[in-house]
């Protein structure tokens, strides 16, 4: 029983140091780059504050409550990485935008990730064929050879909820764009037929014998 409970000890003890080359190694990837514009956008503020935040707890408790060293010593570690991570994902690094203040940096990052807060939900929501849907949409609008601004605002605002490229209206004309009427219903119907799946031919049945 000794043994394990010593090899559970050493593991345990050896866990600190596996977090703390892992740590290392995020931090690491990262330095070279924490001045990026691109980089600090790509960090979540938020996601890095709730760290500090659920880490912070765990560490008074197992530090002076239950003390146990290695299991502060982890939180300790995740602390602060998130606060590396946190102070990236706030810009303070990139170049002039230090003078507005911790603060304020705080303040436009959280704007910024309320702006994309729900990227990831449209990308799962966004309907197969939204590009050829938009082409469907344009096509039927500019059936009447005349496309007005209420129109062309329907049009850019499907194309933002769906992330997807708005058609070039400005300074085009409908029936140089849309071509005959004669040739509507089959422009209608192409891009229609493109996004129907393929059927398979029916199996034949079998004869009885």
């Amino acid at each position: 029983m000794a043994v394990i409970s010593a090899t559970v000890e050493f593991l345990a003890y050896s866990s600190v140091f596996i977090c703390l080359f892992k740590a290392y190694l995020s931090i690491n990837k990262t330095w070279r780059r924490k001045h990026v514009k691109d980089v600090a956008e790509s960090n979540s503020v938020m996601v890095w504050a709730l760290t500090i935040c659920t880490s912070l707890p765990m560490l008074i408790k197992f530090s002076l409550i239950e003390f146990d060293l290695s299991v502060a010593s982890r939180h300790l570690i995740t602390i602060g990485v998130a606060a590396f991570f946190f102070l990236v994902a706030s810009g303070y690094w990139v170049k002039g935008y230090r003078k507005a203040g911790l603060f304020r940096l705080v303040l436009r990052a959280l704007r910024l990730e309320r702006r994309e807060s729900t990227d990831l939900l449209k990308a799962f929501l966004q309907p197969r064929g939204a590009q050829q849907i938009e082409g469907i949409l344009y096509e039927m609008a500019t059936v009447d050879k005349d496309l007005d601004e209420r129109e062309i605002e329907l049009l850019r605002e499907c194309a933002a909820k769906w992330n997807i490229d708005p058609p070039e209206t400005k300074g085009e004309d409908a029936t140089a764009k849309t071509g005959t009427e004669a040739s509507m219903p089959a422009r209608l119907v192409a891009p229609l037929i493109g996004l129907l799946p393929r059927l398979r031919p029916a199996r034949q049945a079998t004869p009885p014998c």
